[in-house]
């Protein structure tokens, strides 16, 4: 009984296709801006008191309680905390501790 020759498989792929695959080397990666892709920095949180809000007209409303929720997860050991709601087509953020 002549035995059949094993295709190499590469995760479920055999080795002429992954051959479509290049591997580059030294190509910086794209800067991470994972945690810094909410932009707090680009709103009032730090000069925030007990008791202010902050008003967003328009459709960033979403943008805006993600950097809130980003901003006090940094200052979590300082105990900063912040709330927000939909209200009048925008989105208020408070900061309540």
């Amino acid at each position: 009984m002549p035995i059949e020759p094993i295709t190499p498989l590469c995760y479920g792929r055999s080795v002429q296709q992954e051959a479509k695959m290049k591997i580059d080397r030294n190509v910086p990666p794209p800067v991470d801006n994972s945690r810094d892709g909410i932009h707090w920095r680009k709103y009032p949180f730090p000069d925030m008191r007990v008791g202010d809000s902050l008003f967003l007209e328009g459709e960033d409303g979403r943008l805006l309680k993600l950097a809130a929720k980003s901003f006090q997860y940094l200052r979590r050991a300082d105990g900063w905390k912040y709330r927000s709601r939909q209200e009048n087509g925008g989105t208020r953020v408070w900061r309540v501790a």
